[in-house]
């Protein structure tokens, strides 16, 4: 049902003439506009760099103590290195290689690396000692800067990758796993040509249904693309805190790709005759909170089967995907759908619950909050400045 509020009653913005009193009922967060390079979201009112706690030399000897027993990546190192502090490794990939998925810890000293990394073992984890000044580049056309295809099946196998800069000229970050395995990322600035950061739960039986029991975390992040979504999702359970997604762009022509903040999904796309199987599967679970999304050209948060909960974020400057301005999503602030394909919505009651406290959703070209098959909890947000395409802040579809 949707319900339409009188706000035009002399009361200022986040307020709501309640019994003749205004009372507060959203939120406003005051977010300035940052630099590319800088990191700003509600909790950190002021732009500043997302990592600048950077040693004072590149050679690992002068910050080794550290990392106690860790491996050590230099650029700038001699090549046949042991990945000592005296002795590094040249490249990130060698230590991997080394390192076998032994639960080692990886450092990289500050410098440029001109290479794709391959992590095909887990737990490891792969950090740089400053986000700002070791950057991973990749300049193949289409290349995955640092691919992550574990297959182990060990109890809280964890890949973390931190503190550092990617540049690609294909995805950002993927991660592929059959096993359940855990993907951490933190402290990253990823600029990339397709999706920043991909995650996906292939299951054995090919529909990629979630493992309740895996989770993919990106805290503090700087995400931006020409030509994909910023986070894609898919059969694993997603935390996103502390982050700004300042850019998406759509690349429905080479790679089919929506150009949301985040897409998450618990299944990959599956032929109709097999939908009767994964339409009772359970969703994925997508938890968002400190959170910045501005500049997505096709919707700031879409959720197709993932139960969300969206808190103390904003969402804003969300643009259509040319033309497909007449679809139910494109230009959307927030859209959260359960299982889309299906051809009735659960009753009221009996669908999975949902969640927005103190989001901010503002400037959209479409619609604001677009629901379908789900129930809703919202308190404490505000949803204004909506294009006149939709007409509306909130509209709850029942359309399959």
């Amino acid at each position: 049902m949707l319900e339409v509020y009188d706000f035009g009653l002399g009361c200022a913005d986040e307020t709501l003439a309640v019994d003749g009193q205004c009372i507060t009922v959203g939120v406003s967060y005051e977010l300035p506009s940052c630099a590319g390079d800088e990191i700003v979201y509600p909790g950190l009112a002021h732009c500043e760099p997302l990592d600048d706690d950077c040693p004072a030399d590149d050679d690992p000897l002068t910050f080794s103590a550290d990392y106690p027993g860790a491996l050590f990546v230099w650029t700038g190192a001699e090549q046949g290195g042991d990945g000592s502090a005296a002795a590094p490794f040249q490249t990130i990939q060698k230590a991997i290689n080394i390192a076998a998925g032994n639960g080692a810890r990886i450092v990289v000293a500050p410098g440029n690396y001109d290479e794709t990394v391959a992590i095909e073992a887990g737990p490891i984890i792969v950090e740089g000692v400053c986000a700002r000044d070791v950057t991973v580049q990749t300049t193949s056309t289409g290349a995955t800067a640092i691919e992550i295809t574990p297959e182990d099946k060990a109890e809280d196998s964890i890949t973390r990758v931190a503190r550092m800069t990617i540049l690609s000229e294909g995805v950002g970050i993927r991660a592929t796993s059959t096993s359940g395995h855990d993907i951490e990322i933190e402290s990253v600035i990823i600029e990339s040509e397709q999706n920043a950061i991909v995650v996906k739960s292939a299951a054995p039986d090919g529909f990629g249904l979630a493992d309740n029991n895996v989770k993919a975390t990106v805290n503090r992040a700087l995400l931006s693309t020409i030509g994909g979504s910023a986070i894609v999702a898919t059969g694993y359970n997603l935390e996103v805190t502390n982050t700004r997604i300042s850019k998406t762009a759509a690349a429905l022509d080479s790679q089919g790709d929506l150009g949301a903040g985040i897409w998450a999904r618990p299944m990959g796309f599956v032929p109709i005759e097999d939908l009767n199987t994964v339409l009772a599967s359970p969703g994925s679970y997508l938890v968002v909170s400190n959170t910045l999304i501005e500049g997505a050209q096709y919707a700031g948060v879409l959720s197709e089967g993932s139960i969300v909960q969206l808190s103390k974020s904003v969402v804003r400057h969300i643009s259509p995907v040319g033309a497909a301005i007449g679809w139910d999503d494109s230009g959307a602030g927030v859209s959260i759908a359960w299982h889309p394909w299906r051809d009735t919505d659960l009753p009221t009651g009996q669908s999975p619950r949902s969640s927005l406290a103190e989001v901010l959703i503002h400037d959209v070209a479409n619609v604001g909050l677009r629901v379908q098959g789900v129930d809703l909890d919202v308190s404490q947000s505000t949803i204004r400045a909506v294009g006149a395409v939709a007409g509306l802040a909130w509209v709850m579809a029942s359309e399959p």
